[in-house]
């Protein structure tokens, strides 16, 4: 009887110890790797010039998207993933996998699933990729800032 007693309290405290409860806790749901931390920079060239469209800042517990307009100014409020998708009981990230040159995360949107994938390309440079599930990436190459 002692031994089943253990064994489920064993399988409870497995339970409630999964990745999915580390990757969802209040105190950040990202915990993006080292070597992805920083300020980085996609630029945009049209041929006659070129301007930085995009820019992703990771921090150790959040990633924050900015977009930006070919003169420079800010397209659109930036978006913070712990902000919008921790906070968010609607949108909640799902999943999160790391090593030393890759790191990806997904949340859902009601039943659509949205991945970010990012691969180290060197120490300097990734590419980012962004989709959701049935669709096709588009990967983009951001440079450190």
């Amino acid at each position: 009887m002692i031994r089943i007693i253990s064994i489920i309290f064993l399988t409870t405290i497995i339970i409630s110890c999964s990745n999915t409860d580390d990757n969802n806790s209040s105190s950040g749901c990202l915990n993006p790797p080292s070597w992805l931390l920083g300020s980085w920079v996609h630029y945009y060239s049209n041929g006659m010039e070129t301007y930085i469209d995009s820019k992703i800042v990771i921090t150790n517990n959040d990633v924050v998207y900015y977009d930006y307009q070919s003169d420079g100014n800010l397209a659109s409020t930036p978006l913070s993933v712990k902000d919008s998708y921790c906070a968010n009981s609607s949108l909640y990230i799902v999943n999160q996998e790391s090593n030393n040159e890759f790191y990806m995360w997904n949340y859902t949107f009601g039943s659509t699933i949205v991945y970010h994938y990012f691969y180290k390309l060197s120490s300097t440079s990734f590419s980012y990729d962004n989709f959701a599930s049935g669709a096709d990436p588009d990967g983009y190459v951001y440079v450190k800032e």
